[in-house]
């Protein structure tokens, strides 16, 4: 990572970090260690995910977790807020105990071809992903995380298109061959957004949706149940496909087809692939702020 006179990484509150063959030239501090008030969402929670659950929960309510033999209390904690649509509850403050984070697999980013971060454009932090559509993608291998089954899910990112409209334009492939079950993202000819999945168009948006010289924020999201939509600055996009695709384990191309054909034209920031999540339901306000990770977080590129 070239980082002149920026920090490089910032970890806050004993945040884990997997750092993997990699180096910083030119950081103001590599990686910058600090003890801060603020958790989940900046506001010091402590968010669990209840899968089963019976009986109500509510606001100011007492949960209290216990060991296998009913009598060892592992962890305790009063509920914040309740979101019983994606079966979480917020507790207040740190309440550790409740669960022990088990390892997760390191994934490696490659740059292919000229793919490179650049200070020309960015949409928070000091740069972002620059391609040129000649060539220019990351790829992350094949990968548990990137099998989304019949499940939520979510993937987004903000995008920068300057120009390259006579073809598609890739933002995100899962696919290894084609075709293949599993999500493709791109940007037609026309300016539309276009969700594909095993050979077929499942979400159109109208054309023109995506402008160019733009920061705009895209995100596809699949509700288990519920069908899955296509956001554009956080106004739904085409209409909901109900149809309950159970997807294959993939790979990630990032601006371009598994094959490094349809290429990206422009800049693309703050990547994030969640599973099991449907982290947008509705239409709804676009982040304001660099994204973060949570336990659903299988990728985060905060370019």
């Amino acid at each position: 990572f070239i980082t002149p006179n920026q920090d490089a990484i910032t970890a806050t509150n004993g945040v884990r970090i997997e750092w993997l063959n990699s180096f910083t030239y030119f950081a103001n501090k590599g990686i910058y260690g600090l003890s801060g008030s603020t958790g989940l969402s900046g506001s010091g929670k402590t968010r669990l995910t209840i899968t089963s659950r019976t009986g109500t929960w509510a606001v100011g309510n007492t949960v209290t977790y216990y060991d296998t033999n009913g009598i060892t209390v592992l962890g305790t904690g009063t509920i914040d807020s309740v979101d019983l649509t994606n079966n979480y509850i917020n507790l207040v403050g740190y309440c550790p105990g409740f669960q022990t984070i088990t390892d997760r697999s390191n994934k490696i980013v490659y740059a292919q071809g000229n793919a490179k971060l650049s200070t020309a454009q960015k949409k928070f932090g000091p740069t972002s992903l620059s391609l040129d559509g000649t060539g220019d993608y990351l790829t992350i291998a094949s990968a548990p995380d990137f099998a989304f089954g019949t499940g939520s899910y979510t993937f987004e990112a903000w995008i920068y298109n300057t120009g390259g409209r006579t073809i598609p334009q890739t933002i995100f492939d899962f696919r290894t061959a084609e075709p293949q079950m599993v999500p493709l993202l791109n940007i037609q000819a026309d300016g539309s957004l276009l969700y594909y999945v095993n050979g077929v168009t499942r979400i159109q948006s109208s054309a023109g949706a995506i402008p160019l010289n733009t920061w705009t924020h895209v995100a596809i999201c699949r509700l288990a149940g519920s069908g899955t939509k296509m956001f554009i600055n956080g106004t739904q996009a085409g209409s909901t496909s109900f149809l309950g695709l159970n997807y294959v384990e993939g790979s990630l191309t990032i601006g371009a087809k598994f094959d490094g054909n349809y290429a990206f034209f422009g800049y693309i920031d703050d990547v994030r692939v969640s599973k099991g999540i449907a982290r947008y339901t509705s239409n709804f306000t676009v982040p304001s702020t660099q994204l973060g990770g949570d336990l659903s977080t299988v990728l985060l590129l905060n370019m």
